[in-house]
């Protein structure tokens, strides 16, 4: 299949894509348009070569999930051979994948030289990027936050949280700050669903799309700062695994000679918290208080603190000796939260040959692990992570699997009865999966 795209509607601040498609990739689409909105920056002189970079950065992920071909009036030609070895490198993460069948035309290559005069910081308030931000300071980075990527375009009041923290942020240190508004034409769900089993049960955004996809939406606003980018990667260098927010991925991703470069990429998360750790007491006495966000639920809350990555984040901070309290995480008694944990923890485990065997997908493992060795013996709160095994395990097609595609395949507004029958069925097989006969599992959600 081909997908045809172009920007038809462009203004100061925003550009529309219509995307021109048939065929079983409509499927995995919301839609045939998408928009970009960046605030405070001037896009209306930025080259169509360059306007066109973030949109084929969203899509060319799709192109090689699906095997095929897109097709555009103009692009960048350092951003165009970057696509080719990045086409390469993911062949290899998923060779289950048709990602050798995807193609990219475009009929004029236009070469862009810009020199850069700095950088900016891909930030998002969680971990990574916050300390990827501490660890710059003295070098006066630029931040620029994206909604549309983990915060959904409809969950204003989450999002509005987001840019005054930013804000203040911003101002008490003396820095520039840039947003970015996406729509996001692709249907994640329905990719997940289907190609899960082919990425070693990784999720598609962030096995395929995330790190070539949330880069070159920065493309505008990076050629018109004349500016890097620093991105702070989901696992460190030496950690080879098929995933595609890392530095194999980012560092080879090259706009009009303008660079893309992962920062901190030798750190493990567990580092990282150890960063904010070090800068916090310092922060604190120039009147800035920092706040964490790493949760991607939905809700009225900064972070919900009882889903799986609100867990292990709480965890590291009381582990480098931070109160996840005064951090944005509101758990209240800590005594009673890791009381809860551990019950969940342990009665969602394999009991084998004496230990309990945790298994999980390989990215939470490493992370639950590098907590594990942290942890001390003589700690009341978290010394269980001692006595557990976190394994990845294999990820294997599930009844729950074959449900929800049977339920995405169902036309909306038709056999509503066969809808609402299959909804049931997930709901039910949801709740037992959840259920481990432990009062923590009204409260944890992993």
């Amino acid at each position: 299949m081909v997908l045809k795209i172009k920007s038809y509607r462009r203004s100061r601040h925003i550009v529309e894509f219509s995307i021109d498609t048939e065929g079983k990739t409509r499927f995995f689409l919301h839609g045939r348009k998408a928009f970009l909105t960046y605030a405070s920056v001037e896009i209306s002189e930025v080259p169509d070569s360059i306007v066109n970079v973030p949109i084929i950065g969203v899509l060319y992920p799709l192109a090689m999930t699906l095997g095929d071909e897109i097709v555009v009036d103009e692009l960048d030609l350092d951003f165009y051979l970057s696509l080719v070895k990045l086409k390469k490198i993911i062949s290899i993460f998923y060779p289950h994948l048709p990602v050798l069948k995807s193609n990219l035309t475009a009929s004029n290559i236009v070469k862009n030289n810009v020199k850069p005069n700095g950088f900016c910081i891909l930030f998002s308030g969680g971990v990574d990027s916050t300390a990827l931000l501490l660890n710059s300071l003295d070098r006066r980075p630029c931040l620029v936050t994206i909604w549309g990527a983990d915060i959904p375009l409809h969950d204003i009041y989450r999002w509005r949280k987001l840019t005054d923290y930013i804000i203040n942020l911003s101002k008490k240190l003396e820095l520039d700050y840039y947003f970015i508004a996406f729509y996001n034409p692709i249907d994640v769900t329905r990719l997940d669903a289907f190609f899960r089993h082919k990425m070693y049960g990784n999720d598609w955004w962030g096995g395929v799309a995330a790190g070539i996809a949330t880069p070159s939406l920065t493309a505008p606003i990076l050629f018109t700062l004349r500016k890097d980018l620093r991105m702070s990667p989901d696992l460190p260098k030496h950690l080879l695994y098929p995933w595609s927010d890392t530095s194999l991925i980012v560092d080879n991703i090259r706009v009009a000679g303008l660079s893309v470069v992962s920062g901190d990429e030798n750190l493990s998360r567990i580092d990282k918290v150890r960063v904010i750790a070090e800068k916090e007491k310092e922060l604190k006495i120039r009147g800035v208080d920092l706040m964490i966000r790493s949760c991607f639920k939905e809700g009225t809350l900064w972070n919900c603190g009882y889903c799986e990555k609100c867990a292990r984040t709480i965890t590291g901070l009381y582990l480098c000796n931070l109160d996840p309290n005064a951090l944005g995480f509101q758990v209240g008694d800590l005594s009673k939260y890791f009381r809860l944990l551990k019950l969940h923890i342990l009665t969602r485990s394999k009991k084998l040959e004496g230990k309990h065997v945790y298994t999980t997908s390989f990215i939470r493992a490493h992370y639950w692990n590098e907590l594990k060795h942290l942890s001390k013996r003589d700690d009341p709160l978290v010394n269980f992570l001692q006595y557990v095994d976190f394994e990845a395990s294999e990820y294997r097609i599930t009844y729950l699997d074959i449900l929800k595609r049977l339920l995405i395949l169902t036309p909306k507004g038709y056999h509503d009865s066969i809808t609402r029958a299959i909804a049931r069925i997930i709901r039910l097989i949801s709740i037992q999966h959840s259920r481990a006969g432990s009062q923590s599992n009204y409260y944890f959600r992993f």
